[in-house]
């Protein structure tokens, strides 16, 4: 039996602690003296990114930030997870600006710049806000089988020590964590929900809902959206499709390698697994219909077991 949730508690205890973080002084430091005049310091030249990584949460997010970094051309962000367009956007485009390393000299002039932040893919503001500052950007979408992404979800909210409940537990309670916060979100511009953040382990794998609010704003040949299956099983054949997408010219890494991934120690209750699958079937068909396949449905015949890369 699930434990009654005291909502108005809960929210009191995780949001204290769930503000924006500020910027570190080493980014404040570098925002001054780009404010100041000292060029060096500038990353892609005041340009804003050319690619965004923009979800979802646990589903790869990392190896494919890690890979695309490592590309000559690329100016990858000093963080990966920059959370401008979520968690800071009251900080302004200049400060973006510089969140992003210096590309190589050699190809300065022909340099993209990346950033990869998860949670831009649920939070329904940022849609909007990227396409009236970055109308041209190219996005990538990467899609984990939404049960294994939301019990992965779960996994490191445990490592981290920011869920109480049992999965079964944390699902049943789900809706009355979220009660609210998106439409107090898009009301109050400068609120941050730490419980729509990081309890939203089964409305995260609703994942046409939110491609369909991203392409109100963002013209489909400008989102590509992968199987992050895929990405494990033939990471090479994916980097290649991402770096075509975005106009980057072909290349590889030494290696290939999954980043970020987690222990697969905790098992998942096949019954809490079937009873959450259940619930997907109708999200499932509106992703079918809407990019013509579903994670879940995608590269099952491939040996890789999917790790719970972030």
């Amino acid at each position: 039996m699930s434990r009654p949730i005291d909502r108005q508690t809960e929210a009191r205890r995780i949001l204290a602690g769930q503000r924006p973080r500020r910027p570190s002084p080493r980014t404040i430091l570098r925002a001054t003296a780009v404010a100041c005049g000292v060029g060096h310091l500038v990353g892609i030249g005041n340009k804003l990114p050319g690619i965004v990584i923009v979800g979802a949460m646990r589903a790869g997010t990392t190896s494919l930030f890690s890979l695309l970094a490592g590309h000559p051309q690329v100016a990858a962000a000093f963080h990966k997870e920059v959370h401008y367009f979520d968690l800071r956007f009251h900080l302004g485009t200049n400060w973006y600006r510089h969140q992003f390393r210096r590309p190589r000299t050699a190809v300065r002039g022909r340099a993209i710049g990346l950033e990869s932040s998860p949670y831009y893919l649920f939070d329904p503001r940022v849609p909007a806000r990227m396409a009236a500052i970055m109308p041209d950007v190219k996005l990538v979408f990467l899609l984990r089988d939404p049960v294994e992404r939301a019990f992965s979800h779960y996994r490191k909210n445990l490592r981290d020590g920011r869920e109480p409940l049992s999965f079964a537990e944390a699902l049943a309670a789900e809706d009355e964590r979220l009660a609210g916060e998106e439409e107090r979100m898009l009301h109050d511009p400068g609120y941050v929900s730490g419980l729509h953040q990081y309890y939203s382990y089964a409305a995260r794998g609703r994942y046409a809902e939110q491609l369909i609010r991203w392409r109100r704003h963002f013209p489909v040949p400008q989102m590509l959206v992968v199987d992050s299956t895929r990405l494990f099983a033939s990471p090479a054949e994916v980097l290649a499709e991402v770096l075509a997408f975005a106009g980057l010219e072909p290349w590889a890494p030494r290696r290939f390698d999954a980043v970020n991934a987690g222990s697969n120690a905790m098992p998942l209750d096949p019954h809490v697994a079937s009873r959450l699958a259940t619930t997907f079937i109708p999200h499932e068909r509106q992703l079918a219909a809407l990019i013509g396949w579903c994670p879940s449905k995608t590269g099952q015949a491939t040996a890789v077991v999917r790790s719970e890369a972030a």
